[in-house]
C-alpha cells in the first residue's frame, strides 16, 4: 500500500473521467464538464447547489488554490443545462416545488457535414458509448461530438441508434425562438405580468439595472431602490435551491405584481427567458446588447458575448463554432469559420436584438 500525493490524486482523477493527465487537468472546461456529468449521473435527482457542491468537494482539498475553479463549475453546469446534458424541473417534495437537476435523455444530433453532438447522460455512470465507441468521441468545451471521419462508417447514426441513443433533429435541439420585435416582446411580458400574481410581502433581492454598461455582467444586478418603478427583472430566494427569475411591476421599490421565469417551461428555462428579457430591454431603450468579431489564425473569426448566451445561442455556437479563452473583457469568446459568420450574427440579431461591431482587418466579401 502506498500513499498518493495531491497532484497524483488530481491526476488519477482525470484519467478516470477519460483524459490524458499530461495534457489537462481541472482548469480545462473539458474535464470539469465530464466531472459535473459523472456527479449528476451517480446523484440525481439534486439540486444545482447539490451538484456544484458534489464536484468541488472531493478536489478543493488537493488544489492549492481553487481559483476560479467554483465559478467555472457554476458555468458548466449552466452549459449542460444549456445543451441538453442535464435538465431542471420543479419535483414536489413535502408539499413545496423544489427545482432538482435530471439527467437529460441519450440522444444525438445530427449537426451536417459529418458531425454528430452527443447529448444527455445514463445514470450511476454507466458511459454514453461502449468502449470502443467511446473513442470516437471528441471532447470540445462542454460539448461532445462524434465526427464520421473518427467513426469510419457512412452510418453513425444507426450505430448510435443501436447503442440506446435517440436521435434529435436539429431544428428541435437548438430551439430558435420566434424573432420579435423587442417592444413588442416586452409588451407580451409585460401582459404577463399585469395578469400574474400580486407581489405583497414578496421579497425580490436582485434587480437587473438596464442603465448599467451592457459589457460588464456582473456588474448590472444590484439591491431594489425607493426608485424603482416599472417593468423589473429580478430575482427572488426561495427556501431550496437557487433564486427564482421573476419579472415584476415595480411601484416606489418594491413589487406589486409578477409572474416567474420560465413562461414557457417546457421549451426554455428561466435563466433563458430572463437574458432575452434583458436584451430587449437594452434594445428598446437603444443600448442594444453589442457582439463583436475579430480577426483570428487560419482564416477563421473571433466572436465575442458580453452577456450570458441563452441555450438557443449556446447549441447554436455548439455546433457552428469552437471556444476559446475570453477575448479582452468578453464574458465568452469563440472562434468560427467564416463561412457561418453570417449566419450566427443573423440568428443573434433577431433573436436577441444586438448589434454587431467588426473589427476584422480584412471582411470577407
Amino acid at each position: 500500500m502506498s500513499q498518493l500525493t495531491a497532484s497524483e490524486l488530481i491526476r488519477t482523477s482525470v484519467a478516470d473521467l477519460g483524459f490524458d493527465p499530461d495534457y489537462v487537468d481541472f482548469s480545462s472546461t473539458e474535464v470539469i464538464a465530464e466531472a459535473v456529468r459523472r456527479a449528476a449521473s451517480l446523484r440525481s435527482p439534486l439540486s444545482r447547489a447539490a451538484l456544484k457542491r458534489a464536484v468541488l468537494e472531493p478536489l478543493l482539498p488537493l488544489l492549492q488554490q481553487a481559483g476560479d475553479l467554483p465559478d467555472q463549475v457554476h458555468d458548466v453546469i449552466d452549459e449542460l443545462l444549456g445543451l441538453g446534458d442535464l435538465v431542471e424541473r420543479s419535483i414536489e417534495r413535502d408539499g413545496t416545488d423544489r427545482k432538482f437537476i435530471l439527467l437529460g435523455m441519450p440522444r444525438f444530433v445530427v449537426l451536417g457535414e459529418g458531425t454528430i453532438a452527443i447529448v444527455g447522460c445514463r445514470p450511476d455512470a454507466m458511459p454514453m458509448l461502449n468502449e470502443e465507441l467511446a473513442s470516437w468521441i471528441d471532447f470540445v468545451g462542454s460539448g461532445r461530438f462524434v465526427s464520421q471521419f473518427a467513426s469510419h462508417t457512412d452510418d453513425i447514426g444507426s450505430v448510435l441508434r443501436s447503442e440506446g441513443l435517440v436521435e434529435l433533429q436539429l431544428r428541435s435541439w437548438v430551439g430558435l425562438p420566434a424573432p420579435a420585435d423587442a417592444d413588442d416582446y416586452l409588451n407580451g411580458m409585460r401582459q404577463r405580468v399585469q395578469s400574474g400574481l400580486r407581489a405583497h410581502g414578496v421579497q425580490i433581492t436582485e434587480v437587473f439595472d438596464p442603465s448599467t454598461p451592457s459589457t460588464y455582467y456582473r456588474g448590472r444586478w444590484r439591491s431594489p431602490r425607493p426608485s424603482d418603478g416599472g417593468l423589473t427583472l429580478g430575482r427572488r430566494p426561495q427556501a431550496y435551491g437557487s433564486d427564482l427569475w421573476s419579472l415584476a411591476a415595480f411601484q416606489d421599490g418594491s413589487p406589486v405584481r409578477l409572474t416567474d421565469l420560465p413562461t414557457d417551461a417546457d421549451s426554455y428555462r428561466g435563466c433563458d427567458e430572463a437574458w432575452r428579457i434583458m436584451a430587449a430591454m437594452d434594445a428598446s431603450s437603444g443600448s442594444a446588447q453589442s457582439i463583436v468579431l475579430s480577426d483570428h489564425i487560419n482564416g477563421r473569426v473571433v466572436l465575442s458575448l458580453f452577456s450570458p448566451p441563452p441555450s438557443w445561442v449556446q447549441r447554436t455556437m455548439a455546433h457552428l463554432a469552437s471556444p476559446l479563452p475570453r477575448v479582452g473583457r468578453a464574458l465568452l469568446s469563440y472562434s468560427l469559420p467564416v463561412a457561418v459568420i453570417d449566419e450566427v450574427v443573423r440568428t443573434l440579431e433577431t433573436t436577441m436584438w444586438v448589434t454587431c461591431e467588426d473589427t476584422r482587418k480584412a471582411k470577407s466579401k
